[in-house]
């Protein structure tokens, strides 16, 4: 299951999302194949007679590396964060090194949270009547939208539970600021 930290403050929260984390033999696999699509382009840069097929598969492979690279990173440290404060709204990945921001909105008041699950969406207060406790599968996204258009969601599945404990201390924040 995917874990969800939720730290609460008076004004704000920040909702974390990290990923299940994958085995050893995984971690392996994917370290040797990243470890070798980064070895082509060096071993291509110091050839001297390298052909022009050389080049564009050393140029593949470094794509092909920096993929890997930050497919590794997910996996041993990435986390979703949810930043929910009085003056802002933030969504980005973090891979430890660097951020991917997704979203920013410094308007509060014009965003609205939403449950996605299976071509279902629905809104904070129909979620938290809508759905039992009892359920365990993780097939909710949690959404960030503006207007009825949807700026961001997220990459994580959550369950039914986790999705409730999140949209309720996104209520809680907003109706403490009413």
């Amino acid at each position: 299951m995917n874990r969800l930290t939720i730290e609460k403050n008076k004004e704000s929260c920040k909702i974390t999302l990290q990923p299940k984390r994958i085995g050893w033999i995984a971690k392996a696999i994917l370290f040797v194949v990243t470890l070798s699509a980064m070895l082509i382009p060096v071993y291509v840069l110091f050839t001297k007679d390298a052909s022009q097929g050389q080049i564009i598969m050393a140029i593949l492979s470094g794509f092909c590396a920096a993929f890997l690279i930050r497919l590794a990173m997910w996996n041993l440290f990435g986390k979703e964060i949810f930043e929910v404060s009085d003056q802002a709204v933030k969504h980005y990945i973090d891979y430890q090194f660097f951020k991917d921001t997704l979203y920013r909105s410094e308007n509060k008041n014009q965003i609205a949270f939403h449950a996605i699950a299976q071509d279902t969406e629905k809104s904070a207060s129909e979620l938290l009547d809508s759905i039992p406790v009892t359920e365990t599968r993780e097939n909710f996204h949690l959404a960030i939208s503006d207007n009825n258009s949807q700026l961001s969601q997220s990459n994580l599945y959550l369950s039914a539970t986790q999705i409730k404990d999140v949209l309720d201390e996104i209520l809680r924040l907003r109706n403490k600021q009413i």
